[in-house]
């Protein structure tokens, strides 16, 4: 019986990305000879090359822990060995597959898990940020989206994106630190692609704000309400409106002036919030009197008021971007000194404004990503 030997040499790895995975093949040649012993001698009858490939597959899918693998590592024979009539195919083939569990193993030992970076970018998006002038950045995320991997010069590059709703209140009291933070979800690997990059910001704006600021904007210069009456103090509130039948209900802005001078009393005004088409600020339109309450404003009053109460709500500046990546900044810093956080600029899409219970809330999307590199 033939006694064989052999030397191996790994060729070049090749990557690619095939149906979410990764793919790594490694040519190996093999340089094999056969001799048969005599004696002390083992005469060599002859040599042959056998031919091998190595593929180590890595699935990209994230599980819920936000963990890659496990690998699987196939090796096939692309050429045997047979010498002499001594078939050395089994015998490489053989030692070729211990060989490729030593090297799974190696390759999951290597694979990343990201669970801790996500976990803390997800719990430092529930913390609430205060702003220098007393308003304060609240997000709640609600997604985490896993997108296709890429390959680059030198790494596998993995991209992610988190949703969160994201509102600037007037201040951050009344948020309860006991609260328990939530874990993040399970990745999805298949978003609505309308979804991808965009950001809506909202700024809720209460009665009270909402009362100083038309106070502000409409009682100086304003003519008398009805003759001989002028504004004494203002106040709002939202209200429901039928609309006739078989249309739904609409929220509105209901506005009580009281009056000073001959004939006190309050009259009341209704009116529709809605975005200036040339600036970012609410402005009340379709504003007329609430006739129930039996006292009705002058129409030059109706159309001063709509002429100049404005909003200028905080959604979409400067600073809440800055705050967005802040809170990004933040929550990595807890956990990675060697990620690195990238601008935020995002490009305006549109904006709305609706009435609810405790004011308005105007929200603003747009389009724009905070880019995290962890290395």
């Amino acid at each position: 019986m033939g006694r064989l030997s052999y030397s191996v040499r790994r060729g070049p790895f090749v990557l690619s990305l095939r149906r979410n995975a990764l793919v790594v093949e490694v040519p190996i040649r093999v340089a094999a000879s056969v001799c048969v012993p005599l004696g002390a001698l083992c005469p060599s009858v002859g040599g042959c090359s056998p031919a091998l490939r190595t593929i180590v597959e890595v699935p990209l899918a994230l599980n819920e822990r936000y963990e890659l693998g496990p690998s699987r590592v196939t090796t096939d024979v692309e050429r045997g060995c047979s010498i002499a009539g001594y078939d050395a195919t089994g015998q490489i083939r053989s030692n070729a597959k211990s060989q490729s569990t030593q090297l799974k193993r190696q390759v999951d030992e290597l694979l990343p898990s990201i669970g801790p970076e996500v976990t803390a970018l997800w719990h430092g998006l529930q913390r609430p940020l205060p702003l220098e002038d007393g308003s304060c950045v609240v997000a709640e995320p609600k997604q985490v989206v896993q997108y296709p991997a890429a390959l680059d010069a030198e790494h596998l590059v993995f991209r992610l994106g988190l949703f969160a709703t994201l509102e600037r209140h007037e201040s951050c009291r009344g948020g309860d630190e006991d609260t328990p933070l939530r874990p993040p979800p399970a990745p999805d690997s298949s978003p609505a692609s309308e979804q991808r990059g965009t950001v809506t910001v909202a700024h809720r704006m209460g009665w009270t704000a909402v009362s100083e600021t038309l106070r502000r904007t409409v009682t100086e210069g304003a003519p008398p309400i009805r003759e001989g009456q002028r504004i004494r103090s203002l106040r709002t509130e939202g209200i429901r409106v039928a609309n006739g039948a078989g249309k739904p209900s609409a929220q509105r802005v209901a506005i009580r002036l009281d009056t000073e001078g001959s004939g006190c009393g309050p009259s009341w005004l209704i009116a529709e919030p809605g975005i200036d088409d040339d600036r970012p600020v609410v402005r009340l339109q379709n504003t007329s009197p609430l006739e129930a309450t039996g006292k009705t404003a002058s129409a030059t009053f109706i159309a001063w008021v709509e002429k100049h109460a404005s909003f200028a709500p905080k959604v979409g500046s400067a600073e809440v971007s800055d705050a967005l990546r802040a809170l990004v900044v933040k929550a990595m810093m807890r956990r990675s000194a060697n990620a690195e956080v990238g601008p935020y600029s995002p490009t305006p899409l549109d904006q709305a404004v609706a009435v609810g219970e405790r004011g308005l809330l105007v929200t603003r999307r747009s389009r724009g990503e905070i880019v995290l590199t962890i290395r």
